[in-house]
């Protein structure tokens, strides 16, 4: 049975946000704080479903990602793509932020609102002008919290660049 609570996205972020000097939210991620050691030039590339399963089922042992296996990181509770995704790019659990499902519903609006997209579920109408989600459910990403605690270290979310 997996634990959530340990070796987890939010743990793996709050290393992260240890390693800049920033206050975290949570405990730490041990194998990952060690790691992270002296090094200045971070990079972190987050693949949904990709789990250690996938891993070990279409990858061989000699193959880069296998071979330089650290430690298994588990996803969140719900482990929905919005929730996972959510809990790692702030350093808090889908309880914290709200964003529980790809999906969910705000009865302000009186509708499903595809949170990542602003988009209403029932109808594909794109929501204008403002992001619901962002405006009902704030979240402030660990990269932001790096730059604005660190103004000699530049960050930036790649996925944003394409």
């Amino acid at each position: 049975m997996v634990n959530y609570n340990d070796h987890n996205l939010i743990t793996f972020s709050n290393s992260l946000l240890k390693h800049f000097g920033v206050k975290t939210f949570h405990q730490t991620e041990p194998e990952v704080d060690k790691i992270l050691k002296g090094h200045k030039k971070v990079v972190v590339m987050l693949f949904d479903g990709m789990g250690r399963n996938i891993v070990r089922l279409h990858l061989k042992d000699k193959d880069y990602i296998r071979s330089h296996y650290l430690c298994t990181i588990n996803s969140t509770f719900p482990p929905t793509t919005t929730a996972a995704t959510l809990g790692f790019l702030t350093g808090k659990y889908p309880i914290e932020t709200g964003w529980m499902s790809w999906t969910q519903y705000f009865e302000e609006y009186k509708r499903n609102i595809i949170l990542f997209k602003n988009v209403d579920y029932n109808t594909d109408e794109k929501l204008e002008p403002a992001n619901i989600a962002e405006t009902l459910l704030p979240t402030k990403s660990i990269l932001e919290l790096v730059k604005e605690n660190n103004e000699d270290v530049t960050v930036f979310d790649w996925s944003k660049e394409l």
